[in-house]
């Protein structure tokens, strides 16, 4: 009988090691392409990020050059302004630009709710506003009231809730992941989302009227509030004015806008009403603060643009940018 010599054995180890040398070799070339895949995508994706930083920086030249072409040929800011065009689109290289410029005085500024309560203890107006604004959008009483003296806890600096229905850093620290009050101004609206009583239903109702610009009053350019948001002049107006009475004040709103404060007043809507010097410091024709909100698309990539600027008829400055993605 025929048997297996060293020599076979030899061959068997042989074609093991070979087969373990190979296993290795793929092991290695697969990590070596993964890796390269992943060096790929990165490099990708600071190219993409360099682009949309660029392009950015080309939207924000352009709203800077049209904004102040608007404050230097008219002492008046109203939607019938270049800068009011909407649907802009701009041609790139291999994609386009897309947004709008909004004016950021046309809604209400959330940080003016920061303010104390009066010597006697009642509330400031602004605050008897801001929740004027919460009913007219079908906020239920209550609710608006807690949103509204929570929004003011979460602005103030100290640590005492205005009010029962307020909400300062126990309740947050209380909350599924505890956080702070910010005690201080919102730099963008979405923080408003994380105020008591605010869930995702009323913040997507409320967003379009609100606004978070760097000053503490509510300065409301009237020639620039949308014409399906008449909550806000009877907000701004409560309780002398109704939804109906904003509605016809905002239809009689001349095309070019009010000239000049003293027309805005001589409006036939507000004939007859007692309207307070407070009130009448709210309101003006003009705006310093707009809000770049644009899309840049190239190669099949979608980046949103974001910025708002402060301008005047001196210089046109970008507070501050945000790029990321499209959801």
């Amino acid at each position: 009988m025929q048997t297996r010599g060293p020599s076979f054995a030899q061959r068997g180890v042989a074609l093991i090691t070979v087969l373990l040398i190979l296993s290795v070799m793929v092991v290695v070339a697969t990590n070596m392409t993964s890796r390269l895949q992943m060096e790929l995508m990165r490099t990708q994706g600071q190219v993409m990020s360099q682009r949309a930083y660029w392009y950015g920086h080309a939207a924000e030249a352009f709203v800077k050059m049209t904004l102040k072409n608007t404050l230097n040929d008219d002492d008046v800011v109203s939607l019938s302004q270049a800068w009011a065009t909407s649907g802009m689109s701009f041609p790139l290289d291999g994609g386009t630009i897309s947004g709008e410029i909004k004016d950021r005085q046309g809604c209400f500024n959330l940080n003016a709710l920061d303010e104390a309560n009066k010597p006697d203890g009642a509330r400031p107006r602004i605050a008897t506003q801001f929740q004027a604004l919460l009913e007219s959008l079908e906020v239920e009483g209550y609710y608006a009231e807690q949103i509204t003296d929570s929004m003011r806890d979460w602005l103030d600096a100290d640590s005492v809730s205005v009010s029962s229905q307020g909400a300062e850093d126990s309740f947050y620290e209380g909350r599924g992941v505890p956080h702070l009050t910010a005690n201080g101004p919102m730099v963008d609206v979405s923080e408003f989302r994380a105020i008591q009583g605010v869930s995702q239903g009323v913040y997507k109702k409320l967003a379009p009227y609100l606004c978070a610009i760097p000053q503490r009053e509510w300065l409301l350019n009237v020639n620039t509030v949308a014409a399906d948001q008449p909550q806000v002049f009877q907000a701004l107006f409560t309780p002398l004015l109704s939804q109906d009475g904003a509605q016809s004040l905002l239809d009689e709103r001349p095309q070019n806008g009010w000239s000049s404060k003293d027309d805005f007043f001589a409006a036939s809507a507000l004939s007859g009403l007692q309207i307070s010097d407070e009130i009448k410091a709210q309101v003006d024709v003009s705006s310093q603060f707009f809000e770049l909100v644009g899309v840049a698309e190239f190669d099949e990539t979608q980046v949103a643009l974001n910025a708002l600027f402060q301008a005047s008829k001196k210089e046109v400055k970008t507070l501050r940018r945000q790029y990321g993605g499209v959801q």
